[in-house]
């Protein structure tokens, strides 16, 4: 951190460092650095089996910006087949008690714009703070239709948020025992809960969540395939809609990651492929293999993922 970086002025960002992600993870930390450089403290949960050379490239990444990582070795069982998927419910367990405020992110997305106003957010008492998953806003629109999922606690008109940008208020949830508590209730009912974290923590903190705007989490999947209940509500279509235009996170939730080739007329691909090539993390066959992505891309006409659900004047009156 320079001189002139205060620690009032850190931004404490916290990625899970799982194998199988990698070169997402590795574009997503660029998109992040490259806008806030030495601002940034990184900090990555990992394995105990992320070796010495991906330890060593987030190393160099951070010393190119300036930025302090913190590695944070996650040895503990956790329960479930993928344990890295419950890595974000530990943060306030593993870092400096201090922290006031840090913001988990996926490995699939993308920064785009300046992140210090979120840390500046007024989220009154609640423990964290997500946006809505616009496939599923509602606890009760996310049981699936399964009603183990309704009997677990899947009803209602509470908000269900998607945690894949998290802002966590670490003393909160070291208070109210969130990690031990989460972690019990994806253990009592982790046949059901396919969401994994996500839905132990809406489970959990139902009522005590504070929902960002769409704009720090825009789900580009949710645009793309819009549920029914977002095109015959307008106020939720709308809100992500606005957020499209200005987002300052966009996440490429579903299947199709950026990296695999599928979905290449999104609008939002070219950022990604920017940060990926300029992240340095590819060997020379890998990086071919993403320019020739790009390309595709330029040569195809990407989607304009607004158009088709922004309310015209008419409608509007």
């Amino acid at each position: 951190m320079t001189a002139s970086t205060t620690q009032a002025d850190a931004l404490h960002v916290a990625f899970g460092c799982d194998v199988g992600y990698l070169i997402g993870a590795a574009a997503a930390v660029q998109s992040l650095l490259s806008r806030h450089e030495d601002r940034v403290h990184l900090h990555l949960l990992a394995s105990p089996e992320v070796g010495d050379e991906v330890r060593d490239y987030f190393d160099g990444r951070c010393r190119t910006y300036g930025a302090t990582l913190h590695w944070h070795v996650v040895d503990r069982e956790l329960p479930g087949k993928k344990q890295s998927h419950l890595f974000r419910l530990l943060i306030a367990e593993l870092i400096d008690p201090e922290i006031d405020r840090i913001l988990y992110l996926d490995s699939d997305l993308v920064v785009l714009d300046d992140l210090s106003p979120i840390f500046e957010l007024d989220t009154g008492d609640a423990v964290c703070a997500a946006a809505l998953d616009y496939l599923f806003p509602t606890m009760g629109l996310a049981d699936n239709g399964n009603p183990k999922r309704s009997a677990a606690g899947f009803v209602g008109d509470e908000p269900y948020v998607n945690t894949g940008v998290l802002l966590v208020r670490p003393q909160k949830w070291r208070e109210r025992n969130v990690t031990e508590r989460a972690l019990a209730v994806f253990d009592e009912h982790k046949d059901y809960l396919n969401m994994v974290d996500q839905d132990a923590l809406n489970l959990l903190l139902k009522g005590d969540l504070h929902v960002l705007d769409a704009r720090w989490n825009l789900q580009l999947y949710s645009l793309r395939r819009p549920p029914a209940h977002l095109t015959s509500g307008r106020r939720l279509l709308d809100d992500l809609v606005a957020a499209a235009e200005n987002p300052a996170i966009a996440h490429f939730t579903g299947k199709a990651k950026p990296w695999n080739g599928q979905d290449l007329r999104n609008p939002f691909r070219p950022a990604f492929h920017e940060a990926l090539l300029a992240a340095d993390f590819l060997d020379d066959a890998e990086a071919r293999q993403q320019r020739k992505l790009r390309t595709k891309h330029r040569l195809l006409k990407p989607i304009n993922l607004i158009k088709p659900w922004r309310q015209s004047p008419t409608a509007a009156a």
